[in-house]
């Protein structure tokens, strides 16, 4: 899909999605162990990996240090 400027608009939620995904699965966690971990609720944890809504920005510092 290109906008009318001719450009490919970036994926965010697909690479946001992938990148939760492949931490989480590499750290062999539930979605619950994941969300304990980072102080969300599994299905917060399930709706950034589908692409459904994004982590906020403490989240995201959450996930970081928890992949360190």
């Amino acid at each position: 899909m290109t906008r009318p400027d001719g450009e490919v608009p970036r994926t965010y939620p697909a690479r946001t999605a992938d990148t939760i995904a492949s931490l989480r699965a590499m750290m062999d966690m539930t979605l619950a162990e994941f969300g304990e971990r980072i102080g969300v609720t599994a299905k917060a944890v399930s709706n950034w990996e589908l692409g459904l809504h994004w982590p906020s920005e403490y989240n995201w510092r959450q996930i970081e240090r928890l992949s360190q």
